[in-house]
């Protein structure tokens, strides 16, 4: 049999195998994707200021009417 180069250098074979190395690879990529995302903690902190200063102040006065 005789193998038939195209223009491009690949054989029909080469063509397919090169097809099947492609998409052999894509599903293995994604845990590795999926672990990024799911163990990604941003820095983040909360601007609680305003709430905390609200509350204690609303609590202050509700034990004051109490005494």
């Amino acid at each position: 049999m005789e193998d038939r180069k195209t223009e491009d250098g690949f054989s029909y074979y080469e063509k397919r195998l090169c097809i099947l190395f492609f998409l052999s690879s894509l599903p293995n990529s994604f845990p590795v994707l999926q672990s990024l995302v799911t163990q990604y903690t941003p820095k983040h902190h909360c601007a609680l200021n305003d709430v905390m200063d609200e509350f204690t102040t609303k609590v202050w006065k509700s034990a004051m009417c109490r005494n």
